[in-house]
């Protein structure tokens, strides 16, 4: 059982993600989908698990959120609209992550894993800003992937190498009919920061 996680984020999540850092089980969740989650406290952390794959006591209720998955080399793409209230993707350490669309209720969701440099992540922040400008674009990158950009809607973490990075979560949450999504070091406690 998820000790009472699943209640406690879906009373709080903007708090709930601000206690506690997530982490995925490798291989947990194969596709980029909404999927019912479980957020089950372990050795300190919160992994992320199918709901379904687990037992439940009576009352308890999934997280259904989007999963954005890393592929190694890859650009993972997803859109993100009205079938869940929240969105996952895993911790960067080099990667990009950002989302884009015609407003902030419909929206693609973007995973750029870096392991062979960082010209992909340039490639997709240059396409973005043309694509998008004036429209609904918030990018989230190493610092040392994009230099000195100048542009409200891109954000940067340090990253020097994997043993030296700024670990940093994202997270999606749909409010109003808007998606808002949120950085943070993974630290326990650690502030969110809206993107």
């Amino acid at each position: 059982m998820a000790n009472g996680n699943n209640k406690l984020f879906l009373s709080n999540p903007k708090q709930f993600m601000e206690n506690n850092v997530y982490a995925v089980a490798d291989n947990t969740f194969m596709q980029n989908n909404v999927y019912n989650i479980d957020l089950v406290g372990r050795n300190g952390m919160i992994m992320l698990e199918k709901y379904d794959n687990r037992i439940h006591h009576c009352g308890a209720r999934p997280v259904r959120a989007y999963f954005l998955r890393a592929v190694p080399n890859e650009v993972s793409e997803l859109g993100v609209n009205r079938g869940a209230d929240f969105l996952f993707t895993p911790m960067l350490t080099g990667c990009m992550f950002a989302v884009y669309g015609e407003n902030d209720a419909d929206v693609t969701a973007v995973h750029v894993n870096a392991l062979d440099g960082n010209s992909r992540i340039r490639d997709k922040i240059d396409e973005i800003r043309r694509e998008y400008a004036g429209r609904f674009y918030r990018i989230l990158c190493s610092r040392n992937a994009v230099g000195d950009i100048s542009d409200d809607f891109v954000q940067t973490y340090n990253f020097e190498n994997a043993q030296n990075a700024e670990q940093t979560l994202v997270f999606g949450m749909r409010s109003n009919d808007r998606w808002h999504f949120y950085r943070k070091l993974a630290e326990v406690g650690s502030p969110l920061v809206e993107m």
